[in-house]
């Protein structure tokens, strides 16, 4: 049986623990552990593990991508359902401009709630740039623009630098470094600039959802290790 937090009701972990879900799914794994309870295991986000460090007890596993959703997606399986569906031709370049710009994106989301806690970035929309159907991210546009919304000017400012060093020391699979809602969020906006479409909001997660099968995800380290766990 699989319970997502948010519909789970923990008498001792209440909705308004530290941390919102990810933070009651941890106390509930410490508290597992202390009881010796091995017939459960609690699953969180990685979210920007690398920008967030928590720990993690024994009846606790995180995800090696940034979260659950985000395993099934495939850049060309996305360019061809999306011509298909709705008739949309995404180029090799602006398909890396939708994947680029949301891993920038949610990197320096992780990133502010590292250095800026309980702030809130202003919304993305205003600072995002379609040219000849590539989308790209005015960074310092943002920041500027979330300073007005919580005023912190050098905080906010040195994100910048924060986020050049991660784009620097950052290797490997972009999925990792991708918040599906923010790629959500990227997708739909590109959408309604270049076509015209509105997509519903949450489209991107409920589609990959849709494309997850146990070929596909049975490949990645994190559900290897989640299989052996239940066996």
């Amino acid at each position: 049986m699989i319970y997502p937090m948010p519909s789970v009701d923990i008498d001792k972990f209440t909705p308004s623990s530290r941390g919102g879900d990810k933070g009651r799914v941890l106390q509930v794994a410490s508290f597992l552990d202390q009881q010796r309870i091995d017939r459960v295991l609690c699953v969180v986000d990685k979210d920007g593990e690398s920008f967030h460090k928590f720990w993690l007890s024994p009846c606790c596993l995180t995800t090696d991508l940034s979260c659950v959703e985000i395993y099934p997606l495939d850049p060309d399986d996305l360019a061809g359902y999306l011509s298909r569906a709705h008739l949309v031709q995404l180029s090799t370049d602006a398909l890396a401009g939708l994947i680029n710009t949301s891993r920038i994106a949610s990197t320096l989301g992780w990133l502010k709630d590292q250095r800026l806690p309980g702030r809130a970035l202003a919304r993305i929309d205003r600072s995002l740039e379609v040219n000849a159907q590539i989308i790209s991210l005015d960074v310092k546009d943002w920041l500027t623009r979330s300073i007005k919304v919580a005023p912190d000017r050098e905080s906010w400012m040195l994100l910048e630098d924060d986020l050049l060093t991660a784009e620097q020391n950052f290797t490997g699979d972009s999925r990792a470094l991708i918040n599906v809602h923010v790629m959500d969020t990227v997708l739909r906006f590109w959408f309604r600039r270049v076509h015209g479409i509105n997509l519903a909001e949450g489209w991107l997660e409920r589609h990959l959802r849709g494309q997850a099968t146990f070929a596909s995800l049975s490949k990645h380290e994190f559900f290897q290790q989640l299989k052996k766990r239940l066996e």
